[in-house]
């Protein structure tokens, strides 16, 4: 019983980590991407594209999935019911 929860509580790390390190990164890339001097290209457009959305993931939905894995459930209420 005790590794299983050991696992669990290490999953929820793995996961606060994971986002840490693609909103850092991705930053890192849209950086700089933003202080070139030249034109880009049509595949670094491609690159700063999937580095907004993956930024974008990072910042709104690595959270709300670190939430309840922690909680073991949404905490947050009941979404979708009127």
């Amino acid at each position: 019983m005790f590794v299983f929860f050991c696992s669990i509580y290490f999953l929820d790390w793995v996961l606060c980590v994971a986002g840490v390190l693609t909103i850092a990164l991705n930053l890192l890339v849209l950086i700089t991407i933003t202080f070139r001097k030249r034109n880009l290209m049509v595949i670094e457009i491609y690159i700063v594209n999937m580095a907004i959305c993956d930024f974008l993931h990072g910042v709104l939905g690595f959270p709300m999935l670190v939430t309840a894995f922690f909680h073991h459930g949404w905490p947050l209420g009941l979404h979708g019911k009127y």
